[in-house]
């Protein structure tokens, strides 16, 4: 989008403005497309001020609205994108690439319990044979849970291609995708449950709607999560940065979107040594 936006910007310092008018047309369509609930309104209004100074032939203020106004309201999907995709992505893999017992032993330390015996608290009546999306797979600590569960069909999506790399050499068993969580590629329905695992919370909360409903889309009856918990969405600093975390409570944030969702089951789990709560969910479509 935003080269769209520089080339636009190009014809028209250029002295070509008429040139660009079905350029922003067309810009305005895609954005809109890929837009979340909380952002299209702004775009609209975006889009008829755009529109109206192309109809007034005044291009100035058309290329300060594209600059000044549009470039940083959707600059944000892309920073979240890029950050994981990149060298802080990567560092992120050395910190979570752990073996079994290691997990284990994280688990312990954190809640007193493997995660094993969370997952068969809320997954115990899922058939084995299920087709599992894992959305924000990193290098496949989940995966290698559910497989010690007897799951087969799983599928992951994640934007950090060296992660990806590690999962399939150690899970060549699993189909893995290089995709955004909020742009899955996926048809509707695909997935019998579709599941994150601490990445809601790294999602700004402006592109949560967006990416709940990917998860929703292509999930044709289970949704299942463990998150940072808070009855309140709050942002929290994370390794000096205050843009990339968020806890709150993403099983009502579903169900608020989405109210032919049920709730199955949901527990607050504390952690022991801190004042910290983790909440897993598994959230079901009334009408399946």
């Amino acid at each position: 989008m935003e080269d769209q936006i520089k080339l636009i910007q190009e014809k028209i310092y250029r002295n070509r403005p008429e040139e660009c008018i079905g350029d922003v047309v067309t810009l305005f369509e895609n954005i809109l497309k890929e837009s979340t609930d909380n952002s299209t309104n702004a775009i609209q209004q975006l889009m008829s001020a755009s529109l109206s100074a192309m109809e007034n032939k005044d291009f100035v203020l058309l290329g300060d609205i594209l600059e000044y106004e549009l470039l940083p309201l959707i600059s944000e999907t892309n920073f979240q994108s890029s950050t994981w995709s990149g060298d802080f992505g990567k560092k992120y893999i050395e910190r979570n690439d752990l073996t079994s017992s290691e997990m284990d032993e994280l688990y312990l330390k954190r809640y007193g319990l493997k995660r094993i015996v969370m997952n068969e608290r809320f997954l115990n009546d899922i058939d084995r044979n299920a087709k599992i999306l894992e959305v924000g797979s990193n290098v496949g600590n989940q995966v290698n849970i559910l497989l010690q569960m007897g799951f087969k069909d799983i599928t992951v999506v994640d934007v950090q291609e060296d992660a990806l790399e590690i999962l399939k050499n150690n899970y060549p068993q699993v189909k893995c995708y290089q995709a955004d969580a909020s742009n899955l590629p996926f048809e509707d329905d695909v997935f019998d449950l579709v599941y994150t695992s601490g990445v809601l919370i790294h999602i700004h909360p402006d592109l949560l709607p967006k990416v709940m409903g990917e998860i929703y889309r292509v999930s044709n009856q289970y949704i299942w999560g463990m998150e940072y918990y808070n009855d309140k969405m709050i942002a929290i600093d994370y390794r000096g940065r205050k843009d990339l975390l968020w806890k709150g409570d993403y099983a009502r944030l579903y169900v608020n979107q989405f109210p032919d969702l049920v709730c199955v089951k949901e527990k607050i789990y504390p952690y022991l040594n801190e004042p910290v709560e983790d909440k897993m969910y598994l959230l079901k479509k009334d009408n399946k």
